[in-house]
């Protein structure tokens, strides 16, 4: 159990960086912290009071409806789990139980319509019967300009035919 407890850690985090809405009400950042019982991070005895805390992860960039700001989009809240290219291989991406959906893979493209897409971005895919692994992106529900080019994204990774 106690050589579980720092995948949790990196998972918790993970899901942290991938959704604007995992941030307290008020304002303060979320930081990951180890499960009751499990030794500090970093393996060792505790330090201090800030030994072993990573440091408050920064919120996803405010979304404007700009030229270039979905791509920042993609890459702050995406690109950590998807990959930059789309292919499921971000950083995170081995971090979770169930391997992020490959935006690569023509099969999956051919069998998912924009809308169901657009309904995961904002739902979350626990929403749509999936892996809870991917948080819901609620703040871009009343932004579906930014979905629209979101979608746009994930499907221009799509294999050439």
């Amino acid at each position: 159990m106690l050589r579980l407890a720092p995948m949790l850690v990196t998972m918790v985090a993970a899901l942290a960086a991938c959704s604007k809405n995992s941030q307290p009400p008020d304002g303060e950042a979320l930081v990951a912290r180890p499960l009751a019982g499990a030794p500090p991070v970093g393996g060792g005895p505790e330090r201090g009071p800030t030994s072993g805390t990573p440091p408050p992860m920064a919120p996803p960039p405010t979304v404007a409806a700009a030229p270039g700001a979905t791509s920042a989009v993609y890459l702050a809240r995406c690109a950590g789990c998807h990959g930059a290219g789309g292919a499921a291989d971000g950083p995170m991406a081995a971090a979770f139980p169930v391997r992020p959906r490959s935006f690569v893979d023509a099969a999956w493209q051919a069998s998912v319509t924009d809308a169901q897409i657009a309904d995961i971005i904002v739902r979350g895919s626990a929403a749509v019967g999936k892996s809870p692994s991917m948080p819901a992106q609620a703040d871009l529900a009343t932004q579906p300009e930014v979905v629209s080019e979101l979608v746009k994204t994930v499907r221009g990774f799509a294999p050439a035919r």
